[in-house]
């Protein structure tokens, strides 16, 4: 007789919860698998099969349970066993041969077919296990559809299990899983046919309640399930922590990184012997050497002539103990230049991360010539301010001086008496014409810029210096053709190229060829030249060349020092180019010199362009004589310069009026309305001339004023009281006094 059996419900809606859970938990820990690595990537995998393989056994189990044939059951434990150990083989071989190589569709297909197979083995082992008074008979259509549904299953699992899901996705994908392996456990059950078979033997023996069975075995299953999802949950929650402290690690070393590649320091790391183990990309930029191209170099090979000193700083370093050790090291670069460099190197040596010397090299090559070149300043600026303090009360010795031996010269018929007067007065002439040069070096003397062709200027120096430099010297002339007006004090430009000629002669000794050209420069953006910052415009460049012995390197390097002379002594005072370096900085231009042993100097000194062409200037013709009814004011706090100015003004046929002081000159100025010209020292105790002048213009608005200084600080203050002619530089002759005088008077009229 056919049996007929019935399924408990509430024991098959369990198996099916059993099989989703078992589904999700191996999709969970198949995919802890793919994302970690190792033995730690294989633990996940071998839970994943065991979650999986041990589920459908669960499954298969409570779904044997729920079914019912109203006779005794009882299940042989070896086979029950042996069952599970199957189901767990099967489904750790399908997740093993999926997951040695994901990408391979074969791989996925015989990774479902072992598993699908060793389901199906499970399934009818299970049935086999099952001990019942029935002879069973086999539908075998139906197996081969619980066949290929076991097969889809596995094959769906495995793909499923290595692939990025999020939560609800693996949870539809474990329904849809549960699903099938129900499915497929149900349909075997469907194929089995149970015939009623001889009732002798007792099969009650060793029979359990199949629910509490049932329960058990579920409730072992889902505890289990659950620890492993909490301890993918875990797992999963530490990878995120670890996850972004590697990303925070990774950042910092990237920014660090970043950091290091871009600064302009060279960072090295040498072996205690010195040789270079790692270097920084900042090695290319600043010493042009290529990465790696200085792994293994010693790094006192880059020193060339200086390796000792690089030999006792790594050896310094090498025993510093982790402290800093500071020094200057001279290095060669890619191009064979010399670099000089601040070193500053750390021992971690004892460092495990590091290992080596840590060396930082700062290129400070540029920093150290403009150290230099503004100590060199500073000295120029140092003897300019000694300079400007004496020239003033040397140039009122000289004033006193020149004016009386003028004087006298004038007074005196006696030949013999007014030669030795011609001779004093050329001394003191030359003592003014070096207190002229000193100003000039020190850019404080009074210039007078205006526009002039420098090609007139150019045949007019050497049409002087043919009939005084000597017979030996040949003068070549080459004028730029179409050359602009420069502007500058066409006075002083003359004096700055006899200056030139004259060391030009005296470097050639047996004579030569000296060359004075001409020629135009325009600068569109401001540029170094010979250590000097030339600001951007037009400029008229007049070169002085000549063909004699030339200057070492270190005689060009002080070339334009105050008193510096390679002469012997009484052929040069040492003031000759430092005067052309001071008036070409005073003027807005600049000083260049190019020297070498053996093959001439030339120099190159620029001026400003004037905006338009030189106006034809003719010296200013006084048409007036001398008002008689004019009254000038002369305020001198030097008692002899007062005496000789009111001496010349006097015989001049002028009204003259002295103070030894600002005060006393306005007090004088409150009494005397009818003052016309107001003739004053600039520098004087007190008050000076230009605080004055500002005051007395106050009282008498249409005052005129008249300068004189031999060194005037704030010479620019003049501006706010006339054009610049309006200054009479010291010691001043007597017919330039009265000139100047008459000159002021006149225009004042």
């Amino acid at each position: 007789m056919t049996l007929t059996g019935t399924y408990d419900g509430i024991l098959v809606a369990l198996s099916f919860v059993v099989a989703a859970v078992a589904a999700y938990t191996a999709l969970d820990l198949g995919g802890r698998a793919s994302a970690t690595a190792g033995r730690a990537g294989h633990a996940w995998l071998a839970a994943a099969a065991i979650s999986m393989g041990g589920g459908i056994w669960s499954m298969h189990f409570v779904a044997m349970l729920a079914f019912g044939l109203d006779i005794p059951v009882s299940y042989d434990l070896g086979l029950t066993a042996g069952s599970l150990v199957l189901a767990v083989a099967a489904t750790g071989c399908g997740f093993a041969a999926v997951a040695a190589r994901r990408a391979s569709r074969l791989r996925l297909a015989f990774g479902g077919l072992l598993m699908g197979l060793g389901i199906v083995g499970m399934h009818y082992m299970g049935m086999a296990a099952m001990r019942m008074p029935v002879d069973t008979t086999f539908d075998g259509l139906l197996v081969a559809a619980s066949l290929l549904i076991a097969i889809g299953a596995a094959t769906v699992a495995l793909w499923l299990a290595f692939r990025r899901q999020n939560a609800w996705e693996k949870i539809a994908a474990a329904l849809a899983m549960g699903v099938a392996i129900s499915g497929m456990h149900y349909t075997g059950m469907a194929a089995a046919t149970f015939t009623a078979a001889d009732m002798a033997h007792d099969h009650s023996a060793g029979a359990l309640p199949q629910i509490a069975l049932a329960l058990a075995v579920s409730a072992a299953t889902l505890f289990i399930l659950f620890l492993a999802l909490m301890a993918s949950v875990y797992d999963r929650r530490f990878a995120v922590l670890a996850e972004r402290e590697a990303q925070a690690l990774r950042d910092s070393e990237r920014r660090f990184r970043t950091l290091v590649q871009n600064i302009d320091d060279v960072v090295l790391v040498l072996d205690a012997e010195g040789r270079v183990r790692d270097q920084s990309a900042s090695a290319t930029r600043v010493l042009g050497y290529a990465p790696g191209q200085l792994d293994g170099l010693r790094l006192a090979n880059l020193a060339d002539g200086r390796a000792a000193d690089v030999e006792a700083f790594i050896s310094g370093a090498a025993g510093a103990g982790g402290s800093r050790l500071t020094g200057e090291l001279r290095i060669r670069d890619a191009a064979g230049k010399e670099r000089l460099c601040e070193a500053v190197a750390v021992n971690l040596l004892h460092d495990p991360g590091v290992g080596g010397l840590l060396v930082t090299l700062r290129d400070i090559t540029r920093r150290r010539a403009l150290e230099e070149e503004l100590a060199h300043r500073q000295r120029l600026e140092a003897v300019g301010q000694l300079t400007g303090g004496i020239a003033h009360d040397f140039n009122n010795l000289l004033t006193v001086l020149v004016g009386n031996l003028q004087l006298v010269h004038r007074r005196t018929a006696d030949e013999r008496s007014r030669g030795m007067i011609e001779a004093g007065l050329t001394a003191a002439r030359r003592g003014a014409a070096l207190t002229e040069q000193l100003l000039a070096f020190s850019r404080r003397q009074r210039l007078r810029p205006e526009p002039f062709d420098p090609n007139a200027l150019a045949d007019e120096t050497a049409a002087l210096l043919r009939r005084t430099i000597g017979a030996g010297v040949e003068i070549v002339v080459r004028g730029a053709p179409d050359l602009c007006s420069a502007l500058a004090d066409p006075a002083q430009v003359q004096t700055a190229l006899l200056n030139l000629a004259i060391n030009a002669r005296d470097a050639m000794a047996d004579g030569g060829t000296l060359s004075i050209a001409t020629e135009p420069l325009e600068l569109s953006a401001p540029r170094r030249l010979a250590g000097q910052t030339v600001a951007p415009g037009r400029y008229v460049v007049l070169v002085v060349s000549d063909d004699g012995a030339g200057m070492p390197p270190e005689v060009l390097a002080r070339a334009v020092e105050p008193f510096f002379t390679t002469k012997e002594p009484g052929r040069g005072t040492g003031l000759g180019l430092s005067q052309v370096f001071g008036f070409a900085q005073q003027s807005g231009g600049f000083l260049e010199i190019d020297s070498a042993v053996g093959r001439g100097t030339t120099v190159r000194l620029g001026l400003p362009a004037a905006a338009a062409a030189a106006p034809a200037t003719a010296d200013e013709v006084l048409a007036a004589a001398v008002p008689r009814d004019a009254v000038v004011l002369v305020v001198e706090d030097e008692p002899a310069v007062r005496a000789l100015a009111v001496s010349i003004l006097a015989d001049a046929g002028l009204d003259v009026v002295e103070a030894a002081d600002a005060d006393a000159a306005l007090a004088v100025l409150a009494r005397r309305p009818d003052i016309r010209l107001l003739f004053t020292d600039v520098v004087m105790p007190g008050q000076d001339g230009f605080q004055l002048a500002e005051r007395a213009r106050a009282l008498q608005p249409g005052l005129q004023v008249l300068f004189t200084s031999g060194y005037t600080p704030r010479l620019k203050d003049a501006a706010r009281y006339g054009p610049p002619e309006r200054i009479l530089a010291k010691p001043y002759d007597p017919d330039r006094l009265v000139r100047e005088v008459v000159r002021a008077l006149a225009k004042g009229a």
